[in-house]
């Protein structure tokens, strides 16, 4: 059997999270399908995430931003533009600790 990668683990989730709140919808439960509903946006965002952009799960399962690694000539390692948007501290683990 194949590996699943983790996003696509996270759109399957998405997808049934989505089908259990729509159920629970349906029988006027509604804060526990507003819950799910919840779950199901969360799990649709990281896989995005982890799809089209360079975003990986840390340790603690959450979405982090690797900082890009010093240039090999030595130089400063370049300063992120505005549309990047991370001017945060590196952390020791390299990863934005913003």
């Amino acid at each position: 059997m194949p590996e699943t990668v983790q996003e696509d683990q996270f759109a399957k989730a998405a997808k049934r999270h989505f089908e259990d709140a729509d159920y629970v919808h349906r029988d006027s439960r509604l804060p526990t399908a507003d819950h799910l509903y919840g779950f199901a946006a969360e799990c649709a965002v990281k896989s995005l995430l982890l799809r089209f952009t360079d975003v990986e799960m840390g340790p603690s399962n959450k979405p982090e931003i690797p900082h890009p690694s010093p240039p090999e000539d030595g130089g400063a390692p370049p300063s992120p533009t505005p549309s990047q948007g991370c001017a945060c501290r590196r952390s020791t683990s390299g990863r934005c600790a913003a």
